[in-house]
């Protein structure tokens, strides 16, 4: 038997969602016993609790669907300190701060390099482990390079994947024989006479990361907000891993119109933007 353990409502761009805690939710398709969702309107998705290095305490979604063709929706709220284990967030907390104070770096850039057309195969945190990395094709001589020469370890968390956002990337390069871990930023995008540490290199993602949060996320919510001012609200709802027999495809136009509740926004990531082909 199902029962709501907590229960709050916030504000997420001019639209409440309500988060609740519940033992035994059978809506749950992971059966946990304690299972934390999201409502907004009619809609409700499965989050956990997590500290974000850009956003601070969030909720992120968990399960196949995607709110506003979002996967997995990162949502920055207070209240996830305490739908979560409020003492391991805090301690994600200490960690990310220990990375921008203590984390050790290098720069230099790919103009020496003789062929500076790499193909590099980024892997972020918006895509799940089973998803294939993105492929991105770039021109060295136009980014500095920062090599991550020491920095603080957290059992679970790697920091490189935290980093992709539009033209930046992250990888690990075997570099003399040892695994570094790399940065690429475009030398364009750089503040002139910025100081090259590594808080003021990650203080530079971030804002990457704020700015197209507001554009992909804050305005897709912005809209239905507005929406909602009518009586209507038109929320993007997709499931985007339906399992057809022998068939798996993230194609929406290919899957059954059931797992469709309302489609109305392409499918899109706000740090790499990647859309389904129409």
């Amino acid at each position: 038997m199902s029962s709501v353990i907590k229960r709050d409502k916030f504000d997420f761009y001019g639209n409440t969602m309500t988060v609740q805690l519940v033992q035994n939710d059978p809506d749950d398709t992971y059966k946990l016993s304690y299972s934390c969702s999201i409502k907004l309107y009619t809609q409700k998705f499965f989050v956990t609790s997590t500290w974000h290095p850009w956003f601070g305490p969030a909720f992120v979604s968990i399960d196949d669907y995607a709110l506003a063709g979002i996967k997995p929706l990162i949502i920055p709220s207070e209240l996830a300190l305490e739908y979560g284990q409020t003492a391991t967030l805090l301690e994600k907390k200490d960690f990310f701060n220990r990375v921008f104070e203590e984390t050790e770096i290098e720069i230099t850039d790919g103009s020496w390099l003789s062929n500076p057309q790499e193909t590099l195969y980024i892997h972020h945190e918006l895509l799940y482990d089973d998803e294939e990395p993105v492929r991105i094709d770039v021109d060295l001589s136009q980014y500095l390079l920062i090599k991550i020469v020491k920095e603080p370890f957290m059992i679970g968390v790697a920091m490189l994947r935290y980093v992709p956002v539009n033209n930046i990337f992250a990888d690990t390069r075997v570099i003399n024989g040892q695994p570094i871990g790399v940065i690429y930023i475009p030398k364009d995008i750089i503040p002139a006479r910025m100081a090259f540490t590594a808080k003021n290199i990650y203080e530079l993602i971030a804002q990457q990361h704020r700015e197209n949060y507001d554009k992909y996320v804050g305005s897709v919510f912005r809209e239905i907000a507005e929406q909602s001012k009518t009586g209507i609200a038109r929320v993007p709802w997709v499931n985007t891993n339906y399992k057809a027999p022998r068939i798996y495809t993230q194609h929406v136009e290919e899957i059954p119109s059931r797992a469709i509740t309302i489609q109305d926004i392409q499918l899109t990531r706000y740090g790499i933007v990647r859309s389904i082909e129409r």
